[in-house]
């Protein structure tokens, strides 16, 4: 009996992280329930956060400061954030360029699910 309740003390914080609404960074509350939507809603609040002009570095400090991690492919710098739930992983990615002086260009939202 003793070990069923410490096996249940372990198991409880594990599987409720899972059941309860995830804690989201503040860029990504508020977007589309809907997935075909998403991807839509995703870019454009992108593009209004993070204008052509806006430096790297601010760009970089305002995601790393919401959980996003930064990951490279190709030579390129990407930046992605994961909302795990019980069958599936939801994920939303930041694809920017740059300019010679450091600036952004172009900033790109995708959004991905991927379910068991």
């Amino acid at each position: 009996m003793f070990l069923l309740g410490v096996l249940l003390a372990l198991a409880v914080p594990f599987v409720t992280q899972f059941i309860q609404e995830p804690h989201l960074p503040a860029i990504l509350r508020g977007l589309p329930q809907v997935t075909a939507e998403i991807d839509r809603a995703w870019d454009e609040r992108l593009t209004r956060r993070f204008p052509p002009g806006t430096s790297q570095s601010t760009l970089i400090a305002k995601l790393s400061r919401g959980g996003f991690v930064f990951q490279k492919s190709d030579g390129q710098l990407h930046a992605v954030y994961e909302v795990p739930s019980l069958a599936c992983i939801e994920s939303y990615y930041v694809f920017w360029t740059i300019d010679d002086g450091d600036a952004v260009q172009t900033v790109d939202g995708n959004h991905h699910l991927s379910c068991l």
